[in-house]
């Protein structure tokens, strides 16, 4: 019998978080660099997001949420709380929404 073998890649990497790579290039990202609450409070929304299979709406200013994909994240808990954490961390961040 043998035994399957796998060698990893040599040049194997990990790829950056589509979402963190494109708001690392925004004006505001400078203003958040030096804080690691809100950046996680982001990147926290962003995964709960993608985990409930919902697009990261406000990138794509071309193609913004119907008006039943809002009221579906509105009735969301989980939406609604990560949402608060992100609001209330760019506040203390000093950014005005």
């Amino acid at each position: 019998r043998r035994t399957f073998s796998y060698t990893p890649r040599l040049q194997a990497s990990e790829n950056e978080d589509a979402f963190l790579s494109q708001f690392k290039n925004t004006s505001i990202f400078g203003k958040l660099a030096d804080k690691p609450e809100a950046l996680m409070a982001l990147r926290d929304f962003a995964e709960l997001m993608k985990a409930q299979g919902q697009p990261i709406i406000w990138i794509d200013a071309n193609s913004p949420p119907s008006a039943f994909q809002m009221m579906k994240l509105a009735a969301n808990s989980e939406f609604r709380e990560a949402a608060q954490k992100v609001v209330s961390e760019l506040q203390k961040a000093g950014v005005d929404l």
